[in-house]
């Protein structure tokens, strides 16, 4: 798995936290976030691990992406209007 820049900062941040090198309110300066979402992002890392730097939907399909079965309907329903068109003179 690869990591962003941001996502590499991020990291480098919370682990220097935890290893004790930087206090809580210069980590938060770091990462520019709030106390409590400070709080939701060491508790993420802890939990998940590095994983946690990554984006919720990462590795997920979109919702509206079309399906292979999908795209084979709508090009048959093409070739078949496309066939049928009456040639202009």
């Amino acid at each position: 798995m690869y990591f962003n820049v941001k996502e590499h900062r991020r990291l480098d941040i919370i682990g220097k936290f935890l290893d004790g090198k930087i206090d809580r309110v210069v980590a938060q300066a770091a990462l520019e976030i709030k106390e409590r979402q400070f709080r939701r992002v060491i508790n993420a890392y802890r939990d998940e691990g590095p994983i946690s730097a990554k984006h919720g939907n990462y590795g997920k399909s979109p919702w509206n992406k079309t399906t292979q079965e999908e795209e084979e309907t709508l090009m048959s329903i093409v070739k078949i209007t496309t066939c049928r068109m009456p040639l202009r003179n």
